[in-house]
This record gives C-alpha cells, sequence and structure tokens, in this order.
C-alpha cells in the first residue's frame, strides 16, 4: 500500500507481500509496527457542555468533522499505512521539547480539562494526559485564546514523525482519519477485515473520570486555570514544529477531507439555536394548549350544571303545567254546576181532586151532643 497514491491493495489474504511496497517495508511491519498499539479518535458531545467555549472554538477553527462520529478504524490497514511511510523527514528529538511536568486535573476548569482531552485524542494524541510539555502547553495556550492553526499540516507532521520509528514501544494514532483516507482514496477493504472497537464518546462521563485522575508527584508545578488574556502568564507564542514540508498530494487530501468545516460548523450552530427556539416556542404552545383545556374543561363542567339546572327547571314547569290543568278542569266542573238551568213543568200534569181542597164533613154522631 502506497501512501501518496491509489493502493492496489487486493483483500485480506495470508500472504502480505501484495501489502507492502518492499520486503523491508513487510519486514518492518512484523518486527515493530505489528507491535504498536492503537490509540484512536473519539466523538465530542458538545451538547453535554453547553456553556463550554468549545462550542466557538469548534466554530471558528471548522473542527466539526474532527469533533463529529469518527470513521471505522481497520487496525490491520492503519498497521500497514505506518509500515509502509516512506517519508523521510528530520525528527526534532525530546530535547526541543524542553522541560515537562505533571498537573492537576481539579486545577483546570472544566473547558481547558475537555479541551486537554479532545485534543489528547483528535489533535495531538497521547496516552499521557497528565504529563504536559512545552510544546503541549503552546498548544493550549493557542486554542484557548481561539487561534486558528493549520490542523492538515499539523496532523500530518505528526504522522511523518511517527511513521519513521523503528521500535515496538510506540501507538498508532490517527487511525479513523487514516482508514477514512484509505477508503476515500478506492483501498479495497475485505467485507472480512475486523473493525475496531473505539472508545466512547467525550461527554460529562469523560469530564468526571477526567477529574478523578488527579495525583500528581510531590513537588510537581500544576497547571494554572485559564485566565483573561490580559491575566495569563507570559507565554511564548505557539509555534508548530517545522518539518520538511510534506507531499503535496497527502496534504491536499487533507485539506480536502477537512475543508468546508467552518460553514459547516455554523449550519450546525444555527440549527441548534433554531432548535432551542423552537422548543420554547413548542413549550410556550404546549403551556397554552393546557390553559385552553382547562378552560374548556371549565366551560363544559358549567355547560353541564346549565344543562342540569334548565332539566331541573323544565321538570318544574311540567309539574306546575299539570297543576294548572287540573285545576282548570276543576273550575270547568264547578261553572258547569253553577251555571246549569232549572228544570221546566211538564205540560200534562195530573188532574187535581177537588174534593181535597176542602176539610172534610163534619159527623151526625157528634152534632147531637152540640
Amino acid at each position: 500500500m502506497k501512501t501518496g497514491g491509489t493502493s492496489k491493495r487486493p483483500q485480506l489474504e495470508t500472504t502480505d507481500a501484495c501489502h507492502y511496497l518492499s520486503e523491508e517495508h513487510e519486514n518492518r511491519f512484523k518486527n515493530f509496527i505489528s507491535h504498536w498499539t492503537i490509540w484512536g479518535e473519539r466523538i465530542l458531545q458538545l451538547d453535554d457542555f453547553p456553556h463550554s467555549e468549545l462550542y466557538n472554538l469548534i466554530d471558528i477553527c471548522g473542527w466539526s468533522k474532527i469533533a463529529d462520529t469518527p470513521h471505522k478504524v481497520y487496525s490491520q490497514l492503519v498497521h500497514e499505512f505506518y509500515a509502509n511511510f516512506n517519508q523521510d523527514i528530520d525528527i526534532q528529538g525530546t530535547e526541543h521539547y524542553g522541560q515537562t511536568w505533571d498537573f492537576e486535573h481539579s486545577k483546570l476548569t472544566d473547558s481547558l480539562l475537555i479541551l486537554n482531552v479532545f485534543v489528547s485524542h483528535n489533535i495531538d494524541p497521547t496516552r499521557h494526559r497528565t504529563t504536559i510539555n512545552d510544546a503541549r502547553a503552546r498548544l493550549l495556550y493557542h486554542l484557548a485564546h481561539r487561534r486558528k492553526m493549520d490542523l492538515e499540516n499539523y496532523i500530518y507532521t505528526l504522522i511523518s514523525m511517527l511513521g519513521s520509528q523503528t521500535d515496538k514501544r510506540h501507538t498508532a494514532i490517527f487511525p479513523a482519519l487514516i482508514s477514512g483516507i484509505c477508503e476515500a482514496a478506492g483501498v479495497q477493504i475485505s467485507p472480512a477485515e475486523p473493525v475496531m472497537k473505539t472508545k466512547g464518546p467525550i461527554n460529562r462521563f469523560a469530564l468526571e473520570n477526567a477529574r478523578r485522575h488527579t495525583a500528581r508527584p510531590v513537588g510537581a508545578v500544576p497547571v494554572a486555570q485559564d485566565q483573561p488574556p490580559e491575566q495569563q502568564p507570559a507565554v511564548p507564542q505557539p509555534a508548530a514544529p517545522q518539518p520538511a514540508a510534506p507531499p503535496a498530494d497527502m496534504t491536499a487530501m487533507l485539506r480536502q477531507i477537512l475543508e468546508g468545516q467552518a460553514e459547516h460548523t455554523r449550519l450546525i450552530v444555527a440549527t441548534r439555536t433554531e432548535m432551542r427556539v423552537m422548543q420554547q416556542e413548542l413549550a410556550i404552545l404546549r403551556a397554552r394548549m393546557d390553559s385552553f383545556r382547562h378552560a374548556q374543561m371549565n366551560q363544559e363542567s358549567r355547560q353541564r350544571n346549565t344543562d342540569i339546572e334548565q332539566r331541573r327547571i323544565r321538570t318544574d314547569c311540567d309539574e306546575v303545567k299539570r297543576h294548572l290543568d287540573r285545576c282548570a278542569g276543576q273550575l270547568d266542573d264547578i261553572h258547569d254546576k253553577i251555571c246549569r238551568p232549572a228544570p221546566t213543568p211538564s205540560q200534562d200534569p195530573s188532574p187535581i181532586d177537588p174534593t181535597t181542597l176542602f176539610l172534610p164533613a163534619p159527623s151526625n154522631q157528634n152534632s147531637g151532643s152540640i
């Protein structure tokens, strides 16, 4: 597999001769690079740090892609990449980096602590996050003040420096970026090639975990919390290492992968802002809906009470009407009895006996006694 152009890497086979530029590169893989561990990139969950300065830093630097979900990591492919890396560069020794010291995470603000964790995985990978040298201090100071950097050249410099190492005690860095570049360059990857399991996201749990690593040797110099620019101690301006100029094709490929990040990040921030506004408007609408439903329930309750009262009134009216009807019937009966005419005498009365009109005649027996 070549690093400067399209690779003709076939599917994974038992014979590795087709995967390397020469027998020397294959021996380099077997003797050294195959023993390297892999230190992968991690996604940064900015939603867990809503008030952090990382939002502005990611936006200004255009780093939304390197903060987003990393590419799948093919460990075999990453080792082959470093084995075939044939760029000869002038490597700076550790004496150029100056003093190193341990720092205490508890002395850092949340923004600087998460920035250091993010840098340790996605920008300047290192397993020793609690040890800081002059170069790392310059880099953190550089980023904390939101100053842009040539990230493509910086990453390529780190890859070049690592690609020239010839011992077992090293760690392969940027595996997701390398896997993505190889796949974009047309490298054939077997479906059976295993995918390396990466670490979890950088979120609030990662912040708590980093806070637990606070032990430092006696006499170690802690790093002060971040201060405004006018209060910062005098620190030399950060300067990236100045290796030999990288090949144009690799730099162009890195720039092509990372181009347009600022606009993309601005769109993400704008979308998140719109989502927050929409969520607030939705909360207001929900409150209005709840108020409307409450008023509607009260109105329905009043309507039910009104219906009950109306039914009671109708019942009372019906009862009064029936009572009035009974009274009217009784009055009609009384009126009929009062106004009924007297019966008239018959046209043919029975004859009257005239003898009944007079007293009877006196008896003869009684006349002699007079």
